[in-house]
């Protein structure tokens, strides 16, 4: 990509700041902190560690349960790594360093189709700065990543960063082939490659937006009854939220129940237009599309059912359910508020350009892109924000081909970068030595707080002063730099 004369300084910023990244993992990989939970491997850690050293035992003799089997490629992976360079795992630390440095590769991996990406869309230094910072220098990455590395978090945001770059060359196959390889990473994901498969992109030349009706704005009440018709049963059989998360604050459960409800409003109501979804539909369905989705699905199912043991996991599809609509109303805005903390700024300027960002997809993506969002707005109405680690960089990229078509100046883009690893939190130490006694008080807060369902109500309170705080900022800054006043290239 040439460069400009003016930005070559920023260029140079640019090559320091990759420097500094790649000392960053380098400091973390010999002196960084680790989870105090079997030496670093943590709980779920633990169990892929030990699928790695040991897989033809756990995984061919059928003693993963269903739950951790469609998590299993990391390890399997790993295992046979491991044995073409002759490296053997004679602790934990070795276990630990070796889910490390795969999981270093593949951000490598990531950056280059983050590159690639960006030369699609023939992005200037500015919009690489804030899409390379949003993606590689947020919490999950700079902070979460070294603390508890044998996740499979890593390896869930490289197949979803594949399979949108497949989708973007269209190339219907490798979305397919990513999918079969996230339902043994990150399970849900099958569904989405499933989405971008039968409707890859298509742009519309001329693109104008419906005016909205009645039944356009009634929609949105759809997914609140039904989550709130969720929480109602779960409240009646006697659900509960696990106990060393946070339950729910019922002096704040009217105004969560609000919350949730002008989430859903404001996240649904550009989704709803009925006559847009049927227009596409007959456009775009395909018999052939679907017949190869079954078989892949089918595929999956036998996989597991064949080498997965039939011990129950308590979570399944039901309860997962029901215990992300409960969490939703745990306190107000809370999804909103843990997305902020987790993903950083960008998360703010998407709400502030919410409009543009709705027509850009059904300008430039289709039907394709347009159901892809409303999955993923859905699933996060969950505070567990590392959910959404597989899609964030997609939202990511579409944020930026929204600030594509505005001029905003260098500052800009450094405050933005600034805040950015502001909440990364990189610079924070958990410092907690065992993981023992109260998840919701302190010190073990400390370890907890990150992830929304677990942070107390404390912390909850002080990171909603921080959202709302840069939800200032960023507005205030937008307005400075008109970010708001353009309109979207269609």
């Amino acid at each position: 990509m040439p460069v400009p004369k003016q930005d070559r300084i920023h260029l140079k910023i640019a090559y320091i700041f990759l420097a500094i990244l790649g000392f960053w993992f380098y400091y973390q990989f010999h002196n960084g902190e680790r989870i105090a939970l079997n030496k670093g491997l943590g709980s779920d850690g633990n169990v892929y560690a030990v699928i790695a050293v040991d897989l033809e035992r756990y995984l061919y003799g059928h003693k993963v349960d269903k739950y951790f089997f469609q998590r299993v490629l990391p390890s399997f992976i790993i295992h046979y790594g491991a044995k073409a360079v002759g490296f053997k795992f004679q602790s934990q630390d070795d276990m630990v360093q070796a889910f490390y440095v795969y999981n270093c590769i593949l951000l490598v991996l990531c950056a280059l189709l983050f590159y690639l990406i960006a030369n699609h869309f023939k992005w200037d230094l500015k919009l690489r700065f804030i899409g390379f910072s949003s993606i590689f220098m947020i919490y999950p990455i700079l902070k979460h990543f070294p603390y508890y590395s044998p996740l499979t978090d890593i390896s869930a945001m490289t197949i979803g960063i594949l399979m949108f770059y497949f989708y973007l060359k269209k190339r219907s196959w490798g979305v397919l082939l990513c999918g079969l390889m996230a339902a043994f990473v990150f399970p849900t994901m099958i569904y989405l490659s499933a989405i971008w498969f039968l409707f890859p992109i298509s742009k519309k030349k001329k693109y104008s937006p419906e005016k909205n009706t009645v039944i356009n704005h009634l929609l949105p009440v759809l997914p609140l009854i039904g989550f709130l018709g969720v929480i109602y049963y779960s409240y009646n059989v006697g659900f509960e939220i696990p106990n060393h998360t946070n339950q729910i604050n019922y002096p704040l459960l009217i105004p969560s129940i609000f919350g949730l409800a002008v989430y859903l409003y404001f996240a649904g109501i550009a989704f709803t237009d009925y006559r847009y979804l049927i227009k596409s539909f007959k456009k775009q369905s395909k018999l052939m599309g679907l017949i190869w989705i079954f078989l892949l699905i089918l595929l999956v199912r036998f996989t597991i059912n064949t080498y997965a043991s039939n011990i129950e996991h308590p979570t399944n599809f039901k309860t997962f359910l029901m215990s992300i609509s409960m969490q939703s109303v745990v306190n107000p805005l809370t999804n909103v508020v843990s997305h902020i903390i987790f993903y950083g700024p960008l998360m703010v300027v998407l709400i502030f350009i919410w409009k543009q960002f709705i027509e850009l997809i059904k300008s430039q993506y289709g039907i394709g892109m347009f159901l892809f969002i409303v999955f993923n707005l859905l699933l996060a109405i969950t505070p567990e924000s590392r959910r959404l680690i597989n899609v964030w960089p997609v939202f990511v990229v579409l944020i930026c081909q929204v600030l594509y078509n505005y001029k905003f100046s260098w500052r800009f883009t450094y405050i933005i970068v600034g805040l950015t690893l502001f909440l990364s939190r990189f610079w924070f130490e958990i410092g907690v030595e065992r993981l023992a006694g109260e998840s919701m008080e302190f010190p073990l807060q400390r370890h907890f707080m990150h992830s929304g369902p677990w942070m107390n109500n404390h912390v909850y309170y002080a990171f909603t002063a921080i959202a709302i705080t840069i939800i200032l900022m960023v507005y205030f800054l937008m307005k400075k730099e008109k970010v708001l006043t353009a309109k979207v290239a269609g």
